[in-house]
Order: structure tokens, then C-alpha cells, then sequence
């Protein structure tokens, strides 16, 4: 009983750390985010992979093929598993499942930490892990379901690195951190780089140590290799050419204004930030630490976030440019172990440095939670909600699209990508029109079966908002008489495929009297009541139910003498989907959940008094 205790100590914090920033990713998610894929996945995703999918061409050249500057595989094949096994293509469903890739990766390196070092070190990175990625600050990941390759990228450079440190030359783990790398390699095109810290680390130890020579000189050849093999791979778009720094000045303010996230748009901060990296690494040259894998995993760590820095400084630095959005959540690792050699260095320090290590944790505290907020409150008040309208009219344009075969607006703000015409000769192919996500595609037609009294076509009061490119019926009645009350059967509707039916409503549906409902066109026999989870009143809510599995009919009726409802169309929505969908609702419960499961972890392991001191993290010494 004892040892299960333990064990569930062991694991609360970083379980409770996974459902924190998984939770806050869902609350974006549900209230900016859309299913309709957006900029690269049109020609990432459906020109490159489905297309040839559909067509049964797909090779092995699609996946590999460059996509700008860096090759995605796994970014690829997640795209391409997600719409086959979900049977649509659903861009809301790749960012939750990001958002928990994210989450997962987060949540092993706080369990790396609880392992290596002491519950006041853990407490110090699961906080600063929460407070630089539970907050929006790198939205643009968070929204873009083509933006997986951030993560892959992360978990393999990390793995690698920590691998090729800690595991003995020519070991079975040993090879794994190969498979790593080259994972990294096809994950972005600085993937490489993950290895170039470990052969910097090997090359500072050889001036130390002389022994053990042959198995780290194969460390480094290995790491050779795949440097050689990811610079083959890398590709230049000349396109791109202006994008690029001009020179010192343009790469060197880039990547200060980089270093200093979140305050990016001052290059002071850079150096206070990254100095606890800097004193640690001064203090890891001492022998009693210089071969423990732990301590050179942190300072690996944070070298491959600046030689990252240092990419984007040149790709993306014309003029001294500010980094982009989504290049966040490699930026807050850079302050996550910058956080950690912080919290080392007050844990393993002489009390007489502590004159300079108090003032310095406490101005980088303070230039940290203050970019933080800054930030958020400005992604809060105009990114996240120029995004969202982005979106919402990106939906309303490709409805008009598929009903009319025109877009409606050609404005830069209105299209999911900037190609009107390529974006139209990628929704004219059917196949690809057989998986958009439910926010486009037309709604099934409810056309009247004739023996109908009330509900007739945009029969609505003033106060509900238009709802673009679909058919509404209601019992609403204009002026000071009774409201008018009657049935209304649709034409039978097809059977559905498997997923669910989402109708739009308004008014007072799920008050006595007024009802929504489907039956079986055969049998008569009732199979869904249709309402919605709250009153919609004069607002249009979901209202969902299961698609039926054989032909049926919409049947509504109000014999209410003062309420009314109108509704819209079902529109199918893959199961997967659906339960995604539903699932992003629940991202506050997730947080609360997540919050208690951290704070019982605290609570119960500074009781038991689990200490693991820096000296016990040797893991295995280099070989």
C-alpha cells in the first residue's frame, strides 16, 4: 500500500501538469479555434498527401518531399492517419490532438525532473512550465493543426539529446537516441541540430577525460552523420531570400529580440534571461558535476533552443524582425531551462552566493511574469480574436464556394489560403469535398413534405442573427396576434454515416409544447429528441443527435401559444470529430482537475519528504 502511494505521489504532478496545459490549450481551442483547415494544409496536406491518397498514388516521395525549408514527415503522416480514420477533414481534431502531444511531452520532462533532483526543484519547472505554456502566448500553434512538426521536433531533439548523454556507446538506448535524431532530421529542417550540443559536450569532456576514447569518438561520428545527412536534406526557397537577415546587425538584433521571449520587442532581456544558463554552466565545470548527464542534459538543452534562435534569426531575421507566434513554444523552453538552472543553482550553491542569486531570481522572476502578462493580454484583446475572424468568415466564404462555386470576397481576411484560384480547384475535386469539416458543408436539405401548417422558410424575429448559407424554418409570427402553432414533416432524409447530426437552433425549443424530433420514415417510431444542451432564446446553439443508421424524418411541432423555434439543416459531423468537439469544452474542468492533482502531488510528496539530491543524478556516465 505503502509503494502504491508512493507511486501515485510520484506520477500526480506531472498527470496533473499534462491536464493543466492540455486544458488550456482546449479553452482556446473551443473559443477561437475552427475545424476548416488553414494556409499550408491546402497544399501541405491535400496537394501533397490526400490527393495522391485518393487517387492511389501516394508514395513514399509525397511524405519526404520539402515543404518550404524542412521536411515533415511525421507531420504528414499524422495529417493523413487523422482524416482516414476520422473520415473527415477536420482541422479542430489536429489541434487536440497537438495540444496533447504538447501536453505529453511537457509532462515526461517533469517527470524527468522529479527523478534527477528534489521536490523543490520539480515544483520550480512545473511552474515555470504552466506559466510559459498554459497561456496563449504561442497561439499560432495552439490553432494550426499543420503545426505538429513543432513537436515532433521538440520530443525527438530532447529524447536524442538526453539519450546520446546518459546511455553507454553502442547500447541499445544508445541507438535509440540515433533513431531520434534522425527522427528530428524529418521532423523540421533544423533538426540536426539536436546532436550538435551533445558533440560540443563529448568535445569539452575529451579536454578533461582522455579515457574511454573509442566509444565517444563513435558518439561523434554518429552525431557527424546525421549533421551531414540533415544539411543534405535542407532545401532552399529562393522565394524566401528576402526574408533573410541582411547581414550582422539584422541577425544579431533577430536573435536577441528572440532570446528575450516573451518581452520580445526589447533585446535587453535577452542576457538576464539566459544568465542562469550562463552561471550554470559555469558552475557544471567543476569536477564533482562535470560528467553527470543530468546537469550537461539541461545545459544541451538549452543550447539547442539558442542554435534554434539562431535559425530563425537568419531564416526570418530581415531587419532585425521580431519572431513569429509560432515559434513560442521553442522559445519557452529556452526560459524553462534557463527556470531549472536557476533553481539548481539556489539548491546546490554556497549560502555566501546567494548575495548575487537572490537579486538576480528575483529581477528574472519579474521580467519573466511581466512579458507574460503583457503578452497574453494583448493576444486575448487582438490576436486571438482577429483569428477567430478570420476564421469564421473563411467558413462563410467557402460555404458560398461549395453552394454557388464562387467566393463571395477575394479580401486577404476572407480565404484560408491566399490563392483564390489554387483554393478553388482544390475544393472543385470530390474527393476532397467528401471530407471538409461540418462548419462548410452544405446542410442536408429538409425539403416540406406538403402536409405542413406553420414552420415556413425565415420565419424568424428581428433580434436573431442571420445565419449565412442556410435554410431556416420557424413558427416565429410577426406582430400583436397569437403566435401561430402547427406541425411540419420534412421529406425523408438519407441515412447518415456513422457520425452525428448537428442542427442549428434559436427560440424556446425544449419548453412544453415545442418539439423537434426525428423518426424512422418506415416505421413511424421516434429516434431522437432534438434540443439544445441550454435554451438558445435569441441566440443559434447546437443541437445534436446521432445520425440515424436508415432513411428518417424531421418533424417539428409547436402547440405553444406564445413560444416559437426555428432551426437549419443537419449537417453531419464525423463521430470522431463530434466527441473532439465536445471534448473542447471541457478544458476549465480540465484545469481545475489538473490544478488538484499538482497540489495533491506537493502536498503528498513534501510529507512523505522524497528528496533526490543532485549528487544521485549520475544516470549512466558517458562511455
Amino acid at each position: 500500500m505503502q509503494r502504491l502511494r508512493l507511486i501515485l505521489l510520484r506520477f500526480a504532478l506531472p498527470i496533473g501538469l499534462f491536464f493543466i496545459i492540455f486544458g488550456a490549450k482546449l479553452i482556446v481551442i473551443e473559443k477561437f479555434g475552427s475545424d476548416l483547415p488553414y494556409w499550408d494544409q491546402w497544399d501541405g496536406e491535400a496537394g501533397v498527401v490526400f490527393m495522391p491518397y485518393f487517387e492511389g498514388k501516394l508514395g513514399l516521395a509525397n511524405i519526404l518531399a520539402p515543404h518550404n525549408e524542412h521536411r515533415i514527415v511525421f507531420t504528414k503522416l499524422l495529417s493523413l492517419g487523422l482524416m482516414i480514420g476520422n473520415g473527415q477533414w477536420d482541422a479542430r481534431l489536429q489541434c487536440v490532438v497537438n495540444a496533447a502531444l504538447h501536453a505529453a511531452i511537457l509532462s515526461i520532462m517533469l517527470a524527468w525532473i522529479q527523478r534527477y533532483w528534489d521536490l523543490v526543484v520539480a515544483s520550480a519547472g512545473c511552474f515555470v512550465l504552466i506559466a510559459v505554456t498554459a497561456p496563449p502566448l504561442a497561439w499560432e500553434n495552439t490553432l494550426g493543426g499543420f503545426q505538429s512538426q513543432f513537436y515532433f521536433l521538440t520530443g525527438f531533439s530532447l529524447a536524442a539529446m538526453w539519450l546520446f548523454l546518459s546511455a553507454p556507446a553502442w547500447s541499445w538506448r544508445w541507438g535509440l537516441a540515433i533513431l531520434c535524431a534522425f527522427a528530428a532530421v524529418f521532423s523540421m529542417g533544423s533538426g540536426f541540430f539536436c546532436v550538435l550540443p551533445v558533440a560540443g559536450l563529448i568535445g569539452g569532456r575529451l579536454c578533461f577525460d582522455r579515457t574511454n576514447l573509442r566509444p565517444r569518438l563513435s558518439t561523434l561520428l554518429a552525431c557527424g552523420v546525421i549533421v551531414i545527412t540533415g544539411w543534405i536534406l535542407h532545401t532552399d526557397v529562393p522565394g524566401h531570400a528576402p526574408l533573410h537577415a541582411h547581414g550582422i546587425h539584422d541577425f544579431w538584433t533577430a536573435f536577441l529580440h528572440a532570446a528575450a521571449w516573451p518581452k520580445i520587442e526589447h533585446t535587453g532581456p535577452a542576457l538576464l534571461l539566459y544568465s542562469p544558463l550562463a552561471l550554470f554552466f559555469l558552475f557544471s565545470l567543476q569536477k564533482k558535476h562535470r560528467n553527470l548527464p543530468a546537469c550537461q542534459f539541461i545545459l544541451a538543452g538549452g543550447a539547442w533552443v539558442l542554435l534554434q534562435i539562431a535559425a530563425t534569426a537568419y531564416a526570418r531575421g530581415a531587419g532585425g524582425a521580431l519572431p513569429a507566434n509560432r515559434y513560442g513554444d521553442v522559445l519557452a523552453l529556452g526560459v524553462f531551462f534557463n527556470g531549472l538552472a536557476l533553481a539548481l543553482l539556489f539548491r546546490q550553491s554556497p549560502r555566501k552566493h546567494l548575495v548575487i542569486g537572490v537579486p538576480l531570481a528575483i529581477a528574472w522572476s519579474l521580467t519573466l511574469a511581466n512579458g507574460i502578462r503583457f503578452h497574453t493580454k494583448d493576444e486575448l484583446l487582438h490576436g486571438l480574436p482577429e483569428k477567430r475572424d478570420w476564421s469564421r468568415a473563411s467558413e462563410r466564404n467557402v460555404q458560398a464556394y461549395l453552394l454557388t462555386g464562387h467566393f463571395e470576397r477575394f479580401e486577404f481576411r476572407t480565404l484560408p489560403y491566399p490563392d483564390p484560384d489554387a483554393l478553388g480547384a482544390m475544393l472543385n475535386q470530390p474527393a476532397i469535398r467528401k471530407v471538409l469539416p461540418a462548419s462548410v458543408i452544405p446542410a442536408l436539405p429538409v425539403g416540406s413534405s406538403g402536409a405542413e401548417s406553420g414552420f415556413p422558410i425565415g420565419a424568424l424575429p428581428p433580434a436573431v442573427p442571420f445565419l449565412p448559407h442556410r435554410e431556416i424554418r420557424g413558427s416565429f409570427t410577426a406582430g400583436e396576434g397569437p403566435a401561430a402553432q402547427g406541425d411540419w414533416r420534412s421529406l425523408p432524409l438519407p441515412a447518415g454515416h456513422g457520425g452525428f447530426w448537428i442542427f442549428e437552433v434559436a427560440g424556446n425549443l425544449g419548453s412544453p409544447d415545442l418539439s423537434l424530433q426525428l423518426v424512422s420514415s418506415s416505421t413511424g417510431a421516434a429516434l431522437a429528441d432534438i434540443k439544445p444542451f441550454t435554451p438558445a432564446g435569441n441566440r443559434w446553439r447546437d443541437a445534436c443527435v446521432r445520425a440515424p443508421a436508415g432513411p428518417s424524418i424531421l418533424v417539428a411541432r409547436d402547440h405553444s401559444p406564445t413560444g416559437w423555434f426555428a432551426f437549419s439543416g443537419p449537417v453531419e459531423m464525423s463521430a470522431g470529430s463530434y466527441w473532439c468537439w465536445r471534448l473542447t469544452k471541457e478544458g476549465w474542468n480540465l484545469v481545475v482537475f489538473g490544478s488538484l492533482l499538482c497540489l495533491g502531488g506537493l502536498i503528498g510528496s513534501g510529507t512523505a519528504g522524497r528528496k533526490r539530491p543532485a549528487e544521485k543524478a549520475a544516470g549512466s556516465p558517458l562511455a
